[in-house]
């Protein structure tokens, strides 16, 4: 969910007026924020293109720094479908990964596609091996996988 946010963008209205670096935006405003770009902003994750499941282990102590991470998004308009989604992560997913390891077949590129939602252009074809199998084989050999980098929001390139 860090790295591809179902809901990639999110609007909220300035209730207030405000100046940002040097800009003055008068109340009511439109504001837009890209969850994709903070979620992976240098500045605010260690290998922020990487997918390191142990930055969430309380253990390390590592902590998000304020508002840069948010998939339900915040506040008054937060995701209504977010208890539901964590009952899940906590009740039907370990039950799946108990008895299957999910493997993204080595062909396929992630290439998301920003609509109304953020999804995979191509889907997200798995493979779902059972764990003891998957523990004899060992690690997934597509470590080479080509991955989409960069901000798939961007419709022109440096200089254009």
């Amino acid at each position: 969910m860090r790295l591809y946010p179902s809901g990639w963008v999110q609007g909220r209205c300035a209730v207030d007026d405000f100046e940002l670096d040097g800009y003055r935006f008068p109340a009511g405003t439109l504001l837009m924020f890209n969850q994709w770009v903070l979620h992976r902003h240098p500045d605010l994750w260690e290998d922020a293109d990487t997918f390191r499941p142990e930055r969430w282990d309380p253990v390390q102590g590592q902590k998000a720094p304020q508002w840069a991470y948010f998939p339900f998004g915040g506040g008054s308009r937060m995701c209504l479908g977010k208890p539901l989604a964590q009952l899940e992560l906590l009740l039907v997913l370990p039950m799946i990964l108990q008895r299957y390891f999910p493997r993204v077949l080595p062909s396929h590129v992630v290439e998301p596609l920003p609509l109304i939602t953020l999804r995979s252009k191509h889907g997200m074809p798995v493979r779902l091996e059972p764990v003891e199998d998957a523990i004899a084989r060992g690690p997934d050999s597509t470590e080479a996988r080509k991955e989409v980098k960069g901000c798939p929001f961007a419709h022109h390139t440096a200089g254009s």
